[in-house]
Order: structure tokens, then sequence, then C-alpha cells
């Protein structure tokens, strides 16, 4: 089911939300690489499995996936996890301190259970030092909107790099966009950074959605509940 464009997350299917909510991120891989290759451990036994642009390009519409069963629960004694790997990559070079710097900014608003290497490199973020931390929980109406969440607020010691400020907005874990909501351009807004999870965005279900499936990392501000 991981190789159907669109396929029923079966995690979210078995009442784990989480990512994956429109089955599309696979794909990403053959934007720039030739061939995907999904390594899984379980339980002491290994399976790989790997797809390659060019057998998708001879598919027709109606032809199974042609996914390569490199091998299939082999024992091992490797630690359960999953490693996914791309090869043949078109770009003519590839900007490594660049790809490092924008994924550890990424691992920043991302669940402290992903190790992410780039070549040897170990991408890790360390949030900046704190001077104060504030809370507030929603109340009246903003809280039968948004339900019973609460926003953090930190604020920096040292003025942060632009990618840095704002308020993270999560919702099941999913990070959906970074904001200051108007007040870029305030007095110390620099400083400001915090996050917010609000599980009902992800189990929003009215005509205008509060995000959509192109990944662009902004909410719909027409949606009730991103108003709110």
């Amino acid at each position: 089911n991981f190789f159907v464009m669109h396929g029923e997350n079966i995690d979210r299917k078995e009442g784990r939300p989480g990512r994956g909510r429109f089955g599309t991120g696979k794909s990403a891989a053959f934007g720039i690489a030739s061939l995907l290759r999904i390594i899984t451990v379980h339980n002491r036994k290994r399976s790989t499995v790997e797809l390659s642009r060019a057998d998708i390009e001879v598919m027709t519409s109606e032809d199974p996936i042609p996914v390569r069963k490199v091998e299939k629960e082999v024992a091992t004694d490797q630690p359960n996890g999953t490693i996914v790997e791309i090869e043949g990559v078109h770009l003519r070079s590839l900007d490594q301190a660049g790809i490092i710097h924008y994924i550890e900014r990424h691992l920043a608003r991302w669940p402290k259970n992903a190790t992410v290497f780039v070549n040897n490199h170990e991408c890790e973020f360390e949030e900046p030092p704190i001077k104060e931390v504030k809370r507030f929980r929603t109340d009246g109406e903003t809280k039968d909107v948004l339900g019973d969440v609460e926003l953090v607020i930190k604020v920096s010691k040292a003025p942060l790099e632009q990618d840095l400020r704002g308020v993270s907005i999560f919702s099941n874990a999913v990070w959906h966009e970074t904001t200051l909501a108007g007040s870029e351009n305030k007095e110390m807004a620099q400083y400001i950074f915090g996050e917010i999870e609000v599980p009902k965005l992800d189990e929003d279900k009215s005509p205008i959605a509060p995000f959509d499936v192109t990944r662009s990392m902004t909410l719909n501000p027409q949606n009730e509940i991103v108003r709110a």
C-alpha cells in the first residue's frame, strides 16, 4: 500500500494519526532521482524493496506497481526501523551544507524520533537559549473552535534567524505552518518562537479545508479553525 499513490494510510485507518494524509510523499524521490529503495526491519526480520523511475514510465494505468522485492524477511540482528535510500540523483551538484541547514531547521519542528544523516553528518538541531516561556490555554469561543489546547510562546535570549521565528502550528504532531500572525515587523518579533498543537485541524471536514496536498506549509485562512 505504501507505493500506491493516494493509498490509504494504514496507521491512520487504525486510529494512529500522523503524517501520510494524502499518500503522495513517496513520489518526491523521483523528482531528483531514478531509484527509491526501502529497507525495513521488524522483529529481527529485514525486507528490502526497490522502485525505479524507468519502470514507472513504461507502466500503463492498469499495470501493477513494478516494485522489485530485493529480500523478504531475512534474519538480522539489526534494530527495528526503516531506511529510505535514493540513487541516481540527477542534480549536477549537491549543496551539502545547504541541505544540512534545511534539514536541521525542519528537525526543530519534527517529533524527536527521527535520525537524519547527510553522507556522514548526523543532522541535529539545538534550540536557541530561552529567556522566558509563556503558556496560554484556550477559553471561551476560541476553545469552542480550537478545543482545549495550549499555546507556548518562547522568548529567545538573542535575535533568531528568520526561519526560526514564529509559532509553529501542529496537528497530531504534523507541522503545518510557522507564523507570527501579522507581527513580523513589530518590535522584538525577532525574539519570538513557540508552538501550538491543534488536533482539530487534522479532524476538520468542512468544505474549506485547513490545508491541502501541496505541502505549502501555509494554512488556509478561509478555514474557520485557522481563522480562530
